[in-house]
């Protein structure tokens, strides 16, 4: 086997400190005519755009709907292809409206208590408190909304009552 001498050994590491350098200072030149990573972009006029009007347009719907009992909420605020995916529920309007109307018939004193918002363009997340009857602990809920031109086109929920204890001691809220 033949193995290279130390004169060889120098001259390769020479060349591969060379080429590194080499390649080293052509990406800083490269990177230097570019801008700074951290430079602002500005994204095209999208849904990021419609972040907090959308944020409001939910809160204020769940608001109207569930707290004032105002069913033309639903007309104003749920666009005509709206699609449930709560199992309970039918697709569109009138179903929604149907069920909101049942319910403040059976729970007149319901109301619900936003506790978080979140959005990031075309989606809002509510995380709520939904009390049927005052005095009770109620339901912690999980509502997410995807918006399409300014309405509420599609919703998810998760439920689950409010224990009367905690083993870790935390509320849900």
């Amino acid at each position: 086997m033949h193995h290279p001498s130390n004169g060889t050994r120098k001259a390769a590491r020479l060349l591969v400190a060379a080429a590194t350098s080499g390649a080293l200072l052509a990406g800083a030149s490269a990177a230097s005519a570019a801008p700074p990573r951290s430079a602002p972009v500005t994204p095209a006029y999208g849904a990021e755009h419609r972040t907090a009007p959308n944020k409001a347009l939910v809160v204020t719907f769940f608001n109207q709907l569930f707290d004032d009992g105002d069913l033309a909420a639903v007309d104003r605020f749920v666009r005509p292809d709206y699609t449930q995916h709560n199992p309970m529920l039918a697709d569109g309007p009138q179903a929604l409206g149907d069920w909101v109307t049942g319910l403040k018939a059976a729970y007149p004193e319901s109301h619900v208590t936003i506790k978080r918002v979140i959005a990031e363009g075309d989606l809002v997340i509510l995380h709520s408190n939904f009390v049927l009857e005052p005095g009770t602990a109620g339901t912690a809920a999980i509502d997410t909304f995807r918006l399409d031109q300014g309405m509420i086109a599609e919703h998810w929920d998760v439920l689950q009552p409010v224990p009367e204890t905690s083993a870790n001691g935390n509320t849900m809220f």
